[in-house]
């Protein structure tokens, strides 16, 4: 009987975990301007059901549309290096997400490393992608990119980079997909207190902020 119980209780934990996922992911593309069609007495909110049933009607307020004859742009933050397949990973689920729900948005990406083949694998599944290379290339993007994405990663990996978006440009930015960790995953002793507010800083001027940990 008490095997049952216990049995139970963490299947309802687990199905209030992915209603809550799938809450996040509505919330996320809500942010990046998604209008989601959906019928709340017809419409599960598990991951799987939101994935198959969310349509984008049009983009909105993150990307500051107007009445242009050109795509938006997005320049993501990612890519952070090529030694393991999770830091691989990032990258190519985030534009698989930008390819489904903002398809009339070019992508350029701005990556720390995509070399061991990295780069012509994301460019064989994703061809109109374009990667940033070198420091003309960045000026570039920055120029013609209408709005800057920060990647998922263990913490807010490119805060600088994002600072230099911001200054250099004016342009809005979101955060997508980190952990906030008072230490950072390679460090011994917590982050300083000083440090953790310019942090709270950057973040509080995103568009949108998305975390990956519940708590």
């Amino acid at each position: 009987m008490t095997k049952g119980k216990s049995q139970y209780t963490t299947g309802a934990e687990e199905e209030r975990r992915r209603m809550n996922q799938g809450d996040r992911q509505i919330q996320f593309f809500q942010n990046l301007g998604i209008f989601v069609n959906m019928q709340q007495d017809q419409f599960s909110r598990s991951r799987r059901l939101f994935l198959q049933r969310c349509s984008a009607a049009g983009l909105g307020t993150a990307l500051s549309l107007g009445n242009f004859k050109r795509p938006k742009r997005i320049l993501l933050r990612s890519s952070w290096q090529t030694i393991n397949i999770g830091d691989i990973a990032h990258t190519p689920g985030v534009l698989k997400l930008l390819e489904t729900y903002l398809p009339e948005v070019e992508v350029f990406l701005w990556p720390s490393r995509v070399d061991n083949g990295v780069d012509k694998l994301l460019l064989a599944r994703f061809p109109s992608l374009k990667i940033v290379a070198g420091e003309s290339d960045l000026k570039r993007a920055f120029k013609k990119c209408d709005f800057l994405l920060h990647g998922s990663g263990a913490s807010l990996v490119a805060e600088k980079d994002v600072v230099r978006w911001s200054k250099a440009t004016g342009k809005p930015y979101g955060i997508y997909g980190i952990t906030f960790p008072p230490k950072k995953s390679h460090q011994t002793s917590p982050v300083p207190e000083s440090v953790l507010l310019k942090s709270v800083e950057v973040l509080s001027g995103a568009r949108f902020v998305f975390f990956r940990d519940s708590r």
